[in-house]
């Protein structure tokens, strides 16, 4: 059989397709990324024109997939990543939320659709269920992890963080509780949000009054997870699209599998609140075996297991409720 010169170019373009809704036509997606004809989309897709480096790199830019060059690459151990750029602009946060809101939303179109969430630290979605909650996660990530300078020397204020980011993190958490999702926690999940909240009230960033408003809305979240895991499905109509599983073992990093009609892209947390992407088969593999011993070595809690449930809630919330109480008692906040 004849080989095609550019066999690499038509296994990446078929890992376009891959990745595409269903809806959405390959030839037509090309056309519109490339600003190309048809035919000239097409002329790519059997490989009879090369793609240049400038459209591979668009193409991987705008579909989230990695251009690996399989025996090569995969001989070297090398993978191909992708990663949201938080540049050094005023609307840097704006950007990222928008862009993991247009994410799930692209992943809510697919009929097969399972996010699997290894959870180091809360899901980052979850904390947009309260609004006072997220102004002080944006607020946090601003000022402590991008460093903004006109943050510098702010205390927090519910007030400061912009209504449209709240707006799209509402709207980005609500997509999240639409899509099938399994989430395995452990007891030390929580820890960093707690940690976040107490480093900031010690410092005297958060007052007294905005501090207890966030540390009762940490425990109410942990009580809504609970509910969810208890019934086995998130805040939307749709049933049975949530699995929660408890894990001894630390899980050590953010860890997501994105799984598409059976295509798999793999998350992993840089930066806290970042995350490098790629669809490399290899990798993706390998992070889903991991997985799959990790939940072997897990129990569920969802659905099933009423009182472990709640002793595994119970322990998951104690630092919570512990900096409420001393934040509560302490009247020199």
């Amino acid at each position: 059989m004849q080989h095609n010169p550019n066999q690499v170019q038509i296994d990446f373009i078929s890992k376009i397709n891959k990745a595409l809704p269903p809806q959405l036509s390959l030839v037509d997606a090309l056309s519109d990324v490339l600003n190309l004809s048809n035919d000239s989309a097409y002329r790519r897709i059997r490989g009879a024109t090369s793609l240049t480096l400038e459209e591979i790199i668009k193409l991987c830019n705008h579909f989230g997939v990695s251009f690996d060059l399989r025996n090569e690459a995969n001989a070297l151990g090398s993978v191909t990543f992708q990663y949201r750029t938080i540049s050094d602009h005023e609307n840097r946060m704006e950007d990222y939320l928008n862009d993991l809101h247009n994410h799930l939303k692209h992943i809510s179109q697919f009929k097969d659709k399972l996010i699997i969430y290894a959870a180091d630290d809360v899901p980052v979605f979850h904390h947009f269920k309260y609004d006072e909650l997220t102004a002080f996660k944006i607020f946090y990530w601003r000022k402590t992890l991008l460093d903004e300078q006109m943050l510098s020397n702010v205390n927090f204020d519910f007030n400061m963080i912009n209504k449209k980011l709240i707006s799209i993190a509402r709207e980005t958490y609500k997509l999240y509780t639409s899509i099938p999702s399994h989430e395995i926690w452990t007891e030390a999940t929580l820890d960093s949000t707690v940690k976040q909240l107490e480093y900031y009230i010690e410092s005297g960033i958060v007052n007294k009054e905005q501090g207890l408003i966030i540390a009762k809305q940490i425990i109410l979240l942990m009580e809504h997870i609970e509910q969810m895991a208890m019934r086995s499905t998130k805040d939307g109509i749709t049933s049975n699209n949530f699995q929660m599983y408890y894990s001894d073992v630390m899980v050590g990093t953010n860890a997501v599998q994105v799984i598409l009609d059976g295509e798999n892209t793999t998350f992993i947390s840089f930066n806290t609140f970042n995350n490098l992407s790629t669809s490399n088969e290899i990798l993706s593999g390998e992070v889903d075996a991991w997985m799959k011993n990790l939940v072997k070595k897990s129990s569920i809690i969802s659905g099933v297991n009423e009182k472990q449930r709640h002793q595994i809630f119970k322990k998951i919330k104690i630092k919570a409720e512990a900096l409420l109480r001393k934040i509560d008692n302490e009247p020199g906040l």
